[in-house]
């Protein structure tokens, strides 16, 4: 029954669960940065050390988060997880980006939740 459902994606069941688990989690804000990403200097391929949201303005550019490419007009909005490889390259002269690094730990009891749940 899991195989099966694991091929179908998500069950609203697993959704519910991990939203439930997610309100419960503990997030830690690590640091927030400002950067302006020029075109004549890009950034390419910077390994995350954290989970992040990334959000840039300003102008059109490229993002890619590990494999896949973003094509961004005016704003855009990615998150990546720690270790992803993260490259931004502006098709105008700059882009502003604003970098949230934060960490989330989940409550001890959702844990064992989980591991009961995916082990059945």
């Amino acid at each position: 029954m899991q195989e099966e459902e694991a091929r179908q994606g998500f069950t609203p069941e697993m959704i519910d669960m991990m939203a439930s688990i997610w309100t419960r989690s503990i997030i830690t804000l690590i640091d927030v940065r400002f950067q302006n990403v020029a075109s004549q200097y890009p950034l390419e391929q910077y390994k995350m050390p954290s989970s992040m949201f990334i959000y840039a303005y300003g102008g059109e550019a490229q993002i890619q988060l590990n494999e896949t490419t973003f094509a961004m007009e005016r704003f855009g909005l990615v998150h990546g997880g720690k270790g992803s490889l993260l490259s931004i390259t502006p098709n105008e002269e700059m882009v502003k980006t604003f970098m949230v690094f934060y960490r989330a730990e989940s409550p001890l009891f959702s844990r064992n939740i989980c591991n009961n749940y995916w082990s059945k």
